[in-house]
């Protein structure tokens, strides 16, 4: 065997499992700073984590409506379009409508 060969695999199994998922979680904190090792305890602790995180009420202002609009909303005319368009930049990403600043330059629309 060549010289460094073991010193090759060693590097790439360590490679390997540096990219493979964390099977298992073998201690977790605790709040009185103690730590848990067995799963039953972890399992527990878990679910009283998120029992926690995931309840908590948190205060929120009463919603205000709106004053109405009166009447129908006015449509868009064809120069605010071409002056919206005008306005837009290369290069920024695209709406929910999936189509780039260039695409709607290019149709002229």
């Amino acid at each position: 065997m060549p010289e460094g060969t073991s010193q090759i695999y060693k590097l790439a199994n360590a490679l390997h499992r540096s990219t493979l998922d964390i099977g298992q979680i073998m201690n977790v904190k605790v709040a009185n700073h103690g730590v848990l090792h067995d799963s039953p305890a972890i399992l527990q602790r878990w679910q009283e984590y998120f029992d926690s995180t995931c309840n908590e009420e948190f205060p929120c202002l009463p919603i205000t409506s709106a004053v109405p609009v009166p009447g129908p909303v006015l449509l868009m005319s064809p120069a605010e379009v071409e002056l919206a368009i005008k306005k837009m930049k290369k290069g920024k990403a695209p709406g929910p409508h999936d189509i780039p600043t260039e695409a709607w330059k290019l149709l002229g629309c």
